[in-house]
């Protein structure tokens, strides 16, 4: 009687999580293209369902999540969550295929969040076009993180007020700049430029 409750009881979260797959997948095909505004919704429920499915533990549905993963993502204030965060990292670690924008814009990312993010982009396979994390709140010690990512970034990491400042988020100060140019200068990808500010500012690898 236990083993017949426990199986029903499994089959039970197995359907649950192959409906939150199914959901991914309608989600993954609009949300670059849906309005900022009425996209939110979306945006909030692709990263609920991302908790629930790495809180299951299963590495299967984990990696028919990764597959599920959109080439082209844009966050618009889903403001993420350190469970958010972590569920994302833990999705996106397993993606199999080449990301052409993650644009990360106005989402309250902060140290924590980052990190799990950015070390989930150092263990992909893949590579990533676009890496965007503009007007977000990172300390100044994360520009060693992104340092660290910039092999994975074949075109452009855009950090437009990405800092925590003062008096909300700021750009990139003299200090952090130079640390992005050696870094730059050191891989050596001649294509890849880091967009600094909202007036053309960038570095490249001249």
């Amino acid at each position: 009687m236990l083993y017949q409750h426990k199986r029903a009881r499994r089959s039970e979260f197995l359907t649950k999580m192959e409906g939150h797959i199914k959901e991914l997948e309608q989600l993954s095909h609009k949300m670059f293209y849906e309005d900022l505004t009425l996209g939110l919704e979306s945006r909030k429920r692709f990263l609920q369902i991302l908790v629930a499915i790495s809180q299951s533990n299963d590495q299967e549905l984990i990696q028919k999540a990764a597959d599920q993963f959109p080439v082209n993502s844009l966050y618009n204030k889903p403001l993420f969550s350190e469970a958010e965060a972590t569920a994302f990292g833990i999705v996106l670690t397993r993606v199999r295929k080449h990301i052409e924008k993650l644009l990360l814009f106005n989402c309250g990312l902060y140290t924590h969040q980052f990190s799990s993010i950015a070390s989930a982009i150092m263990g992909m396979n893949e590579m990533i076009d676009e890496f965007c994390v503009c007007h977000n709140e990172l300390d100044s010690s994360d520009v060693d993180t992104m340092c660290q990512i910039l092999p994975k970034i074949n075109k452009k990491l855009c950090i437009v007020k990405c800092f925590a400042g003062e008096k909300g988020s700021r750009n990139a100060n003299e200090e952090e700049k130079l640390k992005l140019q050696q870094a730059l200068q050191q891989l050596g990808n001649k294509e890849l430029m880091i967009q600094l500010d909202d007036c053309g500012s960038e570095l490249k690898n001249n």
